[in-house]
Parts: structure tokens; sequence; C-alpha cells
């Protein structure tokens, strides 16, 4: 099996292609921020994410992301506006 390697450019071209109107994540950094910084971050990113890639103990840890409530909820009421 080959053995995946993230590169800077792999992680600086997907900086550049950002949707930057976009709201920020769960992690509450926004898009433009992460573009606009996207020479800086590059080499710290491909070093995290190279890390934490080829860790074998990586998936132990991993846990499903939280669920908002809020976003429960309006799941909930999107269920009982359908119209079919």
């Amino acid at each position: 099996m080959t053995e995946l390697i993230i590169t800077e450019d792999d992680i600086f071209n997907k900086l550049c292609n950002l949707k930057t109107g976009k709201s920020p994540g769960l992690d509450m950094i926004h898009p433009q921020v992460l573009f606009e910084m996207r020479d800086v971050i590059k080499y710290q990113l491909c070093l995290i994410y190279n890390k934490n890639l080829h860790s074998r103990s990586w998936h132990r840890g991993a846990q499903p992301a939280p669920l908002h409530p809020l976003r429960l909820r309006l799941q909930d009421i999107g269920k009982k506006n359908r119209r079919f």
C-alpha cells in the first residue's frame, strides 16, 4: 500500500478554493480568515495533517461531532412541515 503524504501545495490549493462568503464552522474560524492566512498556516496544517494521518491511534479517540440542539430542532420542524 502506498503511503499518503499531504503537501503544503495541496493545503494551499484547498485554502485558495475556500468559499469566503460562507459562515464559520464548528471551530468558529471564518473562511475569510483561513483564506487570507493561507500562506502563513499552510506549513503548520501540513505538519498537523501528516502527523495525524500517520499516527496509528488517530481513530481510537475519534468521536462523532456533537449535534447542535437548534439544528436538531430545525430538522424536526422540517419533518412536520413537509408537503408531499
